[in-house]
């Protein structure tokens, strides 16, 4: 499948390439299937999800799209769900991938609704420490999410923030995004505040309100100007109020919306109502307790995160969601020795080298902006990424205790589909250069 998916859309020689990493690669052997579970089932259908996806995004730039299409996506997303169910985040930001094709909200709403998550859990964290947040606040910080996740959205879309990053000005942007993040970051305050007086949710930091309302509203405003800089000029949208654009498309997003999520949903709630009359819990047991493991002061079973490192998904054990790929920066990152000698560097030689990866393939990805616009569609680049990155903090920032290292098979097939974006990149010059010469 991933050979079939690369080929379409990049090349014969990538996607072989790609195709014998996946096949061959020992982390992801030893990972993925030599264990007998049932990440290889949901490897093979994210990526047939994925597949479908691409076929999915042709179709609908030149013929009307169907409910029975949008429902049959419902369908293989659930069958995602069931082969993992933390893939469920998968499952519901694809939902936004589909309805909202044709509009700019299909790339922002999935980043926005991580950058969210991000800046909740993370501001809590800052306020108190990772001990105190596992053990006391985990809980509220992710109810107080769930909240901001509802209020900023509704606010970003009433204020402009998902027009065409082109439709107005970069100050006016900024201006909007900075308005949006106040008014959802002080009626989100309110509301939690409010629900503590009543007794309904537990203690909260205040002050860690404050600390998300900067670091989102730097990162909303990355996003954008990142959206400004891949953003196709000669595709500028005309200004139309929030009010007129839900007008005119509220009855085909709601009437997709109850077949997507109707199909999604339903079947999660029958699953979820079977667990309940037959084990006494709807969600498996598991799970609870290693969230109960992860809220022990001093536990004797496995721990949750307790640094910034596995917070966001690249420390040791459990929680190295980059690999088998951050081992390549492990190996390249030992030609820092001579500036950074000594053990005691390690990470710090490690994390330059990654940065100064990203900021290269950040460039490369600009100078190949039309090439990547595609490709991202029909990859699902966005939906991925934003679904990886929200699915690691279900577990990092909920003191979850003992995650282990086959979780992360869709952050496996994102970094294989994105790496092979960049060789793709990295050949095409070569290959015309060497062709250019032997006809020369």
């Amino acid at each position: 499948m991933l050979y079939r998916l690369i080929k379409k859309y990049l090349s014969n020689a990538v996607a072989i390439l790609a195709a014998s990493f996946w096949s061959f690669n020992f982390y992801i052997h030893a990972t993925v299937y030599q264990m007998g579970l049932e990440t290889p089932i949901a490897a093979l259908c994210i990526v047939y999800l994925i597949y479908k996806l691409s076929i999915f995004e042709e179709r609908w730039r030149t013929e009307k799209i169907t409910l029975k299409e949008i429902t049959w996506l419902g369908f293989l997303s659930a069958l995602v769900m069931f082969s993992r169910l933390d893939l469920v985040f998968l499952a519901v930001i694809i939902g936004v991938w589909i309805l909202f094709r044709g509009t700019f909200i299909r790339y922002l709403l999935p980043l926005d609704i991580l950058i969210i998550f991000i800046s909740m859990t993370s501001s809590v964290i800052l306020r108190t420490d990772f001990t105190s947040y596992n053990i006391f606040y985990s809980t509220s910080a992710v109810e107080a999410t769930i909240i901001a996740i509802i209020l900023k959205t509704l606010a970003l879309y009433f204020l402009g923030a998902y027009q065409h990053p082109r439709t107005y000005s970069i100050f006016k942007n900024i201006l909007n995004i900075f308005y949006a993040t106040g008014i959802g970051s002080a009626i989100t305050a309110s509301i939690y505040l409010f629900l503590i007086q009543i007794g309904f949710v537990e203690n909260f930091p205040r002050s860690a309100f404050l600390l998300d309302f900067g670091i989102s509203l730097l990162l909303f405003v990355a996003l954008r100007l990142t959206a400004y800089l891949f953003s196709n000029p000669s595709h500028r949208l005309s200004a139309s109020s929030a009010l007129a654009q839900l007008k005119s498309n509220f009855q085909t997003w709601w009437r997709e919306g109850i077949a997507y999520y109707g199909v999604l949903g339903s079947l999660l709630i029958a699953y979820m109502l079977f667990n309940h009359f037959a084990f006494g819990t709807s969600s498996p047991v598991s799970g609870q307790i290693k969230r109960w493991w992860g809220s022990l002061p001093n536990t004797a079973y496995e721990r949750p995160v307790f640094n910034w490192d596995a917070y966001f998904g690249v420390g040791v054990q459990g929680y190295n969601a980059l690999q088998p790929f951050s081992d390549f920066f492990q190996v390249i990152s030992n030609y820092l020795r001579p500036i950074l000698a000594g053990a005691e560097f390690e990470n710090e030689r490690f994390y330059i080298m990654l940065l100064l990866f990203s900021v290269l393939c950040f460039i490369l990805l600009l100078l190949n902006q039309q090439k990547i616009r595609q490709t991202n569609r029909y990859f699902s680049l966005i939906p991925l990424a934003a679904s990886c990155g929200i699915q690691m903090l279900s577990y990092t920032a909920t003191g979850y205790g003992g995650a282990k290292e086959w979780y992360w098979v869709s952050q496996m097939i994102f970094f294989t589909l994105l790496f092979s974006l960049l060789v793709q990149y990295v050949l095409t010059p070569i290959l015309k250069k060497r062709i250019y010469s032997l006809w020369g």
